[in-house]
C-alpha cells in the first residue's frame, strides 16, 4: 500500500538539514505500523511524505501504486482526499463548529447537500461512540472526545490509509488507550492501513510492527504478531 524507495528529505535553512536519509520501506495493505524516534528523528517528515503533504528531495513515494512524486498538485490533492485520512495530536477541529458540523465539513466541501452530509457525519460519530455529543462545540468536549471527532472526520470517505501523528500525545494514559483501541477497531472493520507516529512505547505496543528512526535513518523494523 505504501512504499518509499531511497527517499531523502533535505530542508534548506541557514544550512542544509537532512530530515530523512535514504529511507527504504514497504507497508502492506491492512498493516498497523508505529513509527518511533526522538524529537527531530524524522518521524513527522516521514508521515508528511507518506500523506503527500510534502515531497521528497530524492527518491519515490508510492501509495496504492501511485507515485506521489510525479503527481501534479491538483491530482495529489484529489488522491489525499480519496485515499488518506489524517489524525493529528492537536485535533485541528474548528472551534466554532459543533462535532457534527466538523465531521460533515469534508462532505460539504465535496458538494454534498447539507442534509446528506449531516446524515453521513452522524453515522461516523455513532461509529466512534459520540452520537450523543453531536451538538457540542469542541471546547465542550474532553480531549478524548475531541480526538474521536477528529477520527470520525478522518474517516469521512472511508480512506484505505489512516495516518496519525501523535494521536495520544495530549491525552492521559487511560484515554490514550481508548483512542488506540478505536484505531485498531477502525483498522479491523475497514481493513485500513494505519501508520502511527509516536514517542510512546505503550502506544507502539498496540501496533503489529514498529519502525525506529534516528537522525533521519531507519534503524530497525520489528514485527509483532497478535
Amino acid at each position: 500500500m505504501i512504499e518509499l524507495r531511497h527517499v531523502s528529505k533535505i530542508f534548506h535553512l541557514q544550512k542544509p538539514v537532512v530530515a530523512l536519509d535514504n529511507v527504504n520501506l514497504a507497508i502492506e495493505a491492512g498493516e498497523m505500523v508505529a513509527v518511533m524516534g526522538s524529537s527531530g528523528s524524522g518521524k513527522s517528515t516521514l508521515l508528511n511524505l507518506m500523506g503527500g503533504l510534502d515531497r521528497p528531495s530524492q527518491g519515490q513515494v508510492l501509495l496504492g501504486g501511485h507515485d506521489l512524486t510525479t503527481l501534479r498538485d491538483d491530482a495529489l490533492t484529489e488522491l489525499r482526499r480519496e485515499k488518506i485520512g489524517f489524525v493529528f495530536q492537536f485535533f485541528n477541529l474548528i472551534a466554532t463548529l459543533t462535532a457534527l458540523q466538523n465531521v460533515a465539513l469534508p462532505f460539504l466541501l465535496r458538494g454534498l447537500a447539507r442534509g446528506k452530509s449531516e446524515q453521513k457525519a452522524l453515522a461516523l460519530l455513532e461509529l466512534v461512540g459520540l452520537s450523543g455529543r453531536s451538538a457540542h462545540l469542541p471546547d465542550e468536549l474532553s480531549g478524548g472526545e475531541q480526538q474521536r471527532v477528529a477520527i470520525a472526520r478522518a474517516l469521512a470517505f472511508y480512506p484505505p490509509v489512516l495516518l496519525a501523528d501523535e494521536p495520544t500525545g495530549n491525552l492521559d494514559s487511560h484515554t490514550g488507550i481508548e483512542i488506540l483501541t478505536l484505531l485498531r477497531q477502525v483498522r479491523e472493520q475497514f481493513r485500513a492501513t494505519v501508520v502511527l507516529v509516536t514517542h510512546d512505547p505503550a502506544a507502539a505496543a498496540h501496533c503489529e510492527r514498529v519502525l525506529h528512526l534516528k537522525d533521519g535513518r531507519l534503524l530497525s523494523d520489528s514485527n509483532r504478531k497478535f
